[in-house]
């Protein structure tokens, strides 16, 4: 069951890595509150979450992290040096990383 789990999560992973590759990126620019970019915030923290999925699957690195470039480089490590906490909660773990994530696209 727990390798089941382990590969439906691999998959997911690489579906989001696979969407977050192909979507096109604007160009970087300074953001007005009206103008955040939401489905960049939601991608990245989709990413982050199966990221932290694999990682917590014993993987060295995860893929999905190394996806990550340019700003979201910045964005995810602002978010992964936050307090994930959930001592013994792997999914709320995951689920904390991601909102971290979202939080620091939004913020810029």
């Amino acid at each position: 069951m727990r390798r089941l789990i382990g590969v439906l999560l691999i998959g997911a992973a690489a579906v989001a890595v696979a969407n977050a590759m192909v979507s096109p990126r604007p160009a970087a620019q300074a953001t007005a509150p009206h103008d955040i970019d939401f489905a960049r915030c939601n991608r990245l923290a989709d990413i982050a979450s199966a990221a932290m999925a694999l990682r917590q699957l014993g993987t060295a690195e995860s893929v999905a992290m190394r996806q990550a470039s340019g700003d979201a480089e910045s964005i995810v490590s602002r978010a992964y040096a936050e307090p994930i906490a959930a001592a013994g909660d792997r999914a709320l773990a995951a689920r904390n990383f991601a909102d971290s994530i979202k939080h620091e696209c939004i913020r810029g």
